[in-house]
C-alpha cells in the first residue's frame, strides 16, 4: 500500500477510473451512434466500473484489466457479455491514451474473449408466413413491426441497422435505403414492393404527427429505453 501511494504521488495520479467515466461517455455520445452510446454506458456501468473502477489509470496493469472478466464470471454472464465488456474496456483505455494519460501497457494488448462461430439457421417459407401472420393489426405497433419484418426479409439488414434508419435515408422512387453498416461503412440496400407498401403506411400516417427522424421510431424507443436501464 505504501509503495502504491508513493507511485501515485510520483505519477501525479488524481482521478480513479470511475471519475473519468462521465467524460468518456461524452466522447462516446459525440463520436458513436446513439444506440452504441447506450450500450457502452450499460456495459461500463454494470461490468467495467464495478471491477476496476477504483483503480487509477496510470497505475493499473494489463493483468488487472482481466478483473472485468472475473467479475463477469462471478455474475455467470455469457461469453457475449464478456466480449462486449472487454471491448468497452479496450476503448476506454484507448480514449485515455488519446487524451494523454500515461498507461502502464498498450491498450491494444487487452485480449478479447473469442466468440464461438454461430451457425445461421435460415427461416423456411412456412416460418416466414407464420411470422407475417402474427402482425396483421392496424395499430401503430403492428404496422411498424410488419414493415420492419418485411424490410429485413427482403434486404438482409441487421436489426440494429434497420432501427437506425432515418426517414431522409429512404428513396421511395428508387426503393433504396442508405445505411451505416458494420464498421460505420455506408452502404445502399434495396427493398421490395411489399416492404414499400408496409413502410408507406408508416410514412404517411406517423410522420404527420411527430418530428423525429428515426423511421422505426416506436421500436427505437423501446431499444434505447432497455439500454438505459
Amino acid at each position: 500500500m505504501r509503495k502504491q501511494k508513493m507511485l501515485n504521488r510520483f505519477l501525479r495520479v488524481e482521478h480513479t477510473i470511475s471519475e473519468y467515466l462521465p467524460d468518456f461517455f461524452k466522447f462516446i455520445q459525440t463520436h458513436r451512434k446513439l444506440k452504441t452510446y447506450y450500450e457502452y454506458r450499460y456495459m461500463v456501468n454494470n461490468y467495467v466500473a464495478p471491477a476496476i473502477g477504483e483503480f487509477y489509470p496510470e497505475t493499473i496493469t494489463l493483468a488487472q484489466t482481466d478483473l472485468v472478466l472475473e467479475y463477469c464470471d462471478a455474475k455467470e454472464k455469457s461469453i457475449n457479455i464478456k466480449h462486449r465488456a472487454m471491448c468497452c474496456t479496450r476503448v476506454f483505455f484507448y480514449w485515455l491514451k488519446r487524451n494523454g494519460t500515461r498507461l502502464q501497457f498498450d491498450y491494444r494488448d487487452i485480449i478479447l474473449p473469442k466468440l464461438p462461430i454461430r451457425i445461421v439457421e435460415w427461416l423456411n417459407i412456412d416460418e416466414i408466413h407464420r411470422l407475417r401472420a402474427l402482425f396483421q393489426g392496424d395499430d401503430e405497433q403492428s404496422l411498424r413491426t410488419r414493415a420492419l419484418i418485411e424490410l429485413m426479409l427482403c434486404s438482409g439488414l441487421r436489426i440494429s441497422e434497420a432501427c437506425s434508419i432515418n426517414k431522409d435515408d429512404i428513396d421511395w422512387d428508387k426503393k433504396e435505403i442508405k445505411i451505416m453498416g458494420k464498421g460505420d461503412k455506408e452502404a445502399i440496400v434495396y427493398f421490395t414492393d411489399t416492404a414499400a407498401s408496409c413502410g408507406g403506411v408508416i410514412h404517411s400516417s406517423f410522420f404527420k404527427v411527430q418530428r423525429h427522424t428515426i423511421f422505426f421510431l416506436y421500436g427505437r424507443k423501446l431499444i434505447l429505453a432497455n439500454w438505459a436501464k
